[in-house]
């Protein structure tokens, strides 16, 4: 026999015995437990959801969260012999800037948003001040019917990006990008459009600002009389399971996996707008050489086009094979000189990332363990 599966034999009879440890305490447990004390209790928490059920009016609510604010192009000291062109213009000489806003909405109300909800003389969506949009796109949903049915588009001339009003089911939501130009003495402000049944006003919140605003006192006090009672009731019942499973939940919940869930899902979306951000500058809608084997190495993802192949830069003039191969995130030539060590832009901080990656050749990111196994992408 192996020493890989005796090891294995023995983490298997190790698990067993916990397991059957875990048992026998719950049961110890539970026989010594007042019978009638569990009667009060089930009691009271059939009664706190019976006052619910009296006491509760769901409300409509949707959260407008800005993900994030990421610059097409960082160059911090205008250099002399560069031109940067964007529809025409050159954006370094009448500094100008190019940001790409990632915004999710998000009905976290009580209630089914109707299209007999909207208001039908307004339009619903966003409205850009001080930029103008240039392209927008929706990136992401958890509804079929969202993805197929909101239909983001720019109205010319107003910097205003209209949504269809469609049915927005509790918990539902979508993100979206769109592409700015602005003057940087003055950064933009999105600003939400339209009326809504049920909601004063639609706001815009930043997701660091989200935990900031967040008030201990008065998350502790939302709600009417009936609620409070409720809530009261549930915490006293609550307070009792939570003796009487503490055990277990301490055997199963394993802080550093909670921890490594939250690092992979932030660096799986810091990784996504690089490349969205990259393929920006490049012009790029698709990636012609897609890295398709699992890599943490950044300055050859997500395309490695060797340099002759690349086509032609901003200016219009042609790689060639003194450039630097490829399309990636971490020392990126994105000016064709026939030099591959100046001028380089970095999309990411770091060369190498904490996780695997691999690219679709529509620029969708995919992320994988250490051990270089797809992980399921978070939502």
């Amino acid at each position: 026999m192996t020493r890989v599966n005796i090891r294995a034999k023995v983490a298997m009879k190790i698990g067993i015995y916990r397991l059957k440890d875990i048992k026998r305490f719950l049961l110890n447990k539970l026989r010594n437990i007042n019978k009638g004390l569990v009667l009060t209790v089930m009691s009271v928490l059939l009664g706190a959801f019976g006052l619910w059920g009296i006491f509760y009016e769901p409300k409509a609510s949707i959260s407008i969260v800005n993900i994030s604010e990421t610059n097409v192009l960082d160059i911090y000291e205008p250099l002399e012999d560069l031109s940067i062109y964007f529809k025409g213009e050159d954006i370094q000489e009448k500094n100008l800037g190019l940001r790409i806003y990632t915004f999710r909405v998000i009905n976290d109300g009580g209630v089914n948003i109707l299209q007999t909800h909207y208001d039908v003389d307004d339009i619903w969506g966003i409205k850009i001040e001080n930029g103008d949009i240039f392209e927008v796109r929706l990136v992401d949903s958890n509804s079929d019917y969202i993805l197929s049915n909101l239909n983001p588009r720019i109205i010319e001339g107003q910097s205003v990006v209209q949504f269809e009003k469609i049915i927005f089911e509790k918990q539902d939501f979508f993100t979206v990008e769109v592409l700015i130009l602005y003057e940087k003495t003055k950064l933009p402000e999105i600003i939400p459009l339209g009326k809504i049944a049920g909601i004063d006003k639609l706001t815009v919140t930043k997701v660091q600002d989200i935990e900031k605003d967040d008030n201990f006192i008065s998350q502790l006090f939302y709600g009417n009389i009936g609620v409070q009672f409720v809530r009261i009731l549930v915490y006293l019942g609550g307070f009792f399971i939570v003796l009487l499973f503490a055990a277990m939940i301490v055997t199963i919940i394993r802080r550093p996996f909670i921890r490594r869930l939250v690092v992979a899902k932030t660096e799986l979306t810091t990784i996504q707008t690089a490349v969205n951000a990259m393929m920006v500058d490049n012009g790029l809608q698709l990636l012609s050489n897609p890295v398709t084997t699992p890599t943490n190495n950044m300055e050859i993802f997500p395309d490695f086009t060797p340099a002759a192949s690349k086509g032609l830069d901003a200016e219009g003039n042609a790689f060639s094979v003194g450039d630097k191969d490829g399309f990636i995130l971490y020392k990126h030539d994105f000016i064709a000189d026939g030099n591959d060590s100046i001028q380089l832009v970095n999309y990411t901080a770091t060369p190498r990332s904490a996780f695997y990656y691999t690219a679709d050749s529509d620029g969708r990111v995919i992320q994988h363990d250490i051990n270089k196994v797809r992980r399921r992408r978070p939502r």
